[in-house]
């Protein structure tokens, strides 16, 4: 399986330096599984083909909030749900669910809850994305913002107290 990783920011240089960065984590365990990786720096602009060659997309974290309303963000976020509509599974993580979420007609708003970070519990509904994990997950967290006014069509796949749309 090819996957595309789209880099939508990097995060703190110790982190990095240590760690690696956000596409480095995916890309590895992804490596491990036998796929093939290519990365795409969006937020530093790297051009997106009109015809993706691959078979899978995946939205990174980033430091940047969606509310930043950086001029790339809008046109990476359309391309990559133009690419689901032909078939191709995209998947956004963090900044990229925002921005995917955004783009489908929610909004992206500084979380009055407050801010989740470090290891959280979330609660996740039945679907193939989960298939073989409990429904309570343990997962690490960084986000000040949240998915509002999220339209019906948007099925909501984990949640918690603080973030009421973890996944969709």
């Amino acid at each position: 399986m090819r996957i595309l990783i789209l880099k939508m920011g990097t995060t703190e240089p110790s982190v990095v330096a240590s760690h690696g960065d956000y596409d480095d984590w995916f890309r590895e365990v992804l490596e491990d599984l036998g796929c093939e990786v290519s990365v795409a720096a969006v937020f530093e602009g790297a051009d997106l083909a009109d015809h993706f060659v691959g078979d899978a997309i995946l939205l990174t974290g980033s430091p940047l909030s969606v509310r930043d309303r950086e001029p790339w963000m809008q046109r990476v976020g359309e391309w990559s749900l133009r690419q689901a509509e032909k078939g191709y599974p995209v998947l956004g993580v963090c900044f990229g669910h925002q921005l995917l979420g955004e783009c489908l007609g929610a909004r992206v708003v500084e979380n009055p809850r407050g801010p989740e970070w470090g290891t959280i519990e979330v609660q996740s509904a039945p679907d193939w994305l989960f298939e073989g994990l409990p429904k309570r997950l343990i997962v690490q967290a960084s986000h000040r913002d949240v998915l509002a006014d999220a339209p019906e069509e948007l099925r909501v796949l984990a949640w918690n107290d603080n973030t009421k749309l973890q996944a969709f």
